[in-house]
């Protein structure tokens, strides 16, 4: 019989070495265990009889999964053995109980691994959705945004912009598969976050009405290790303004700001069945790095 238990700061080196072999992560960098960061839990699996647990999960926060009634699983890892199976069952329901005591109707895994059939069936897990990560590192094929007759390319102003950025958001992005309305205070949730600024979160304009955006997240933590990589959370161009090169004329105006800041390369996701997206990305240079599968659990 497994159980599930809290990180205890005694746990490090354990969670360290699952980390390891989980992640690929080494003595440098991410592969710290300890101490965990607010808002962060971590689950430990072991099987009776083991000293040592052989497995763990992650929660950690996530605002627009929350506003979905989800909490945000990043981490889901269990050694390959007779007793996997059990393990994983104890972590998700133990990671699932602290979503629901927390008033979240379930758990939103984000993996570049499938946990596999088996331990899907046990937990009771479904796919529920593919998407890759594309990286763009050649910036040198953008030059400055050539801005057409009739538009214009701005960083967004605080406050006066977050009804407008607001509008442009439930517009451009309506048929995302996790889509949800966001008003006012939803926009400006976004820049209490340490790698949202309103100089990176530009604005396409069009005789004065809002059509288009894109948002350049930059994480410091990233940046400190050594890593000058940014990532566009949001970018697009509201249904009437579409075919006309905007998308290309917002990418350049990241990629513009990105090179002010010291970044070197770009990265963002795109669902696997927006075979538009994919192919517009795919001409920008992009390069697929990779599959995050979402798995839910209610």
């Amino acid at each position: 019989m497994a159980e599930a238990r809290l990180y205890q700061s005694a746990d490090r080196e354990h969670l360290q070495a699952l980390m390891a072999e989980a992640c690929g992560w080494g003595e440098d960098g991410e592969s710290s265990a300890g101490p965990i960061p607010p808002g962060v839990r971590v689950w430990l699996a072991r099987s009776s009889g083991s000293e040592a647990p052989e497995g763990f999960c992650r929660l950690v926060p996530d605002r627009e999964t929350r506003a979905m009634k989800r909490a945000c699983l990043d981490l889901l890892f269990v050694r390959e053995g007779g007793g996997r199976t059990e393990s994983a069952r104890v972590l998700i329901d133990a990671a699932l109980e602290a979503a629901k005591v927390n008033g979240l109707q379930g758990i939103w895994g984000y993996l570049t691994d499938s946990p596999g059939k088996e331990v899907l069936e046990a937990t009771g897990g479904r796919l529920l959705r593919e998407i890759r990560l594309l990286r763009l590192e050649r910036f040198a094929i953008f030059p400055p945004p050539h801005v057409p007759e009739g538009y214009r390319l701005r960083s967004i102003s605080l406050p006066v912009d977050l009804k407008l950025v607001a509008d442009i958001y439930n517009e451009t992005f309506s048929e995302m598969w996790n889509f949800r309305s966001h008003g006012p205070n939803d926009i400006a949730e976004w820049f209490e976050n340490r790698d949202t600024s309103p100089e990176g979160c530009i604005i396409l304009e069009h005789d004065g009405e809002g059509v288009g955006m894109a948002v350049l997240s930059v994480d410091p933590d990233r940046l400190a290790r050594s890593d000058p990589t940014a990532y566009i959370p949001d970018i697009g161009v509201v249904s009437a303004h579409r075919r006309k090169g905007l998308g290309h004329l917002l990418l350049a105006a990241a990629v513009e700001r990105a090179r002010s800041v010291g970044i070197t390369a770009i990265e963002l996701i795109v669902d696997e069945k927006d075979d538009r997206a994919r192919t517009f990305y795919r001409k920008m240079g992009f390069d697929e790095m990779g599959m995050i599968n979402v798995f839910e659990w209610v």
